[in-house]
C-alpha cells in the first residue's frame, strides 16, 4: 500500500452523489493509499456545493483525510506553475491551479476523475482511480 495521495474533489462529490458507496472511486483510493488527504481549497469546493443531506457523510469522511493548508510554500509553486502555462499559452482555473500546487508543494500525487484539468502541469503526479 503506498502512503500520501491528495484527493481531489470530484471522487468526494461522485462518492455523496453514488447509490453504491462500496466501490466508488473514493473508496479505491482510500484501500491503496494509508495517508489521504485534502487542501483547505478543495474541503472549501465540497462544502460550498454540499446538500445539508451529505454533512454526515462529508463529516465521516473528512475524519479520515489530513487537511493540508494552503501556506506559502503553495503559492510559490503556484506561481511557478501559473508562469510555466502561460509561457505554453495554456490556463486553469484558480481552484485547480491551487490544488496542483499544494500537490507539487507537498510531493504527493494528485487523485482525480478530471485528469484533463491538471495534466499539462509539469512536476505533478496525476492518479485516476477510476
Amino acid at each position: 500500500m503506498s502512503s500520501c495521495i491528495l484527493i481531489d474533489s470530484c471522487l468526494f462529490i461522485n462518492h455523496l452523489r453514488a447509490k453504491d458507496k462500496t466501490n466508488t472511486p473514493l473508496e479505491k483510493v482510500f484501500c491503496r493509499f494509508s495517508e489521504p488527504s485534502i487542501s483547505t481549497v478543495i474541503q472549501y469546493e465540497v462544502e460550498v456545493g454540499m446538500t445539508e443531506s451529505h454533512q454526515e457523510q462529508w463529516n465521516s469522511i473528512l475524519e479520515k483525510l489530513t487537511v493540508l493548508p494552503f501556506e506559502r510554500k503553495m503559492v510559490l509553486h503556484a506561481c511557478e506553475i501559473k508562469h510555466g502555462l502561460k509561457a505554453k499559452g495554456q490556463q486553469i482555473e484558480i481552484a485547480d491551479l491551487f490544488i496542483a500546487a499544494t500537490a507539487v508543494a507537498n510531493d504527493v500525487p494528485l487523485a482525480t476523475l478530471n485528469r484533463k484539468h491538471f495534466e499539462q502541469i509539469d512536476g505533478l503526479k496525476i492518479i485516476a482511480p477510476e
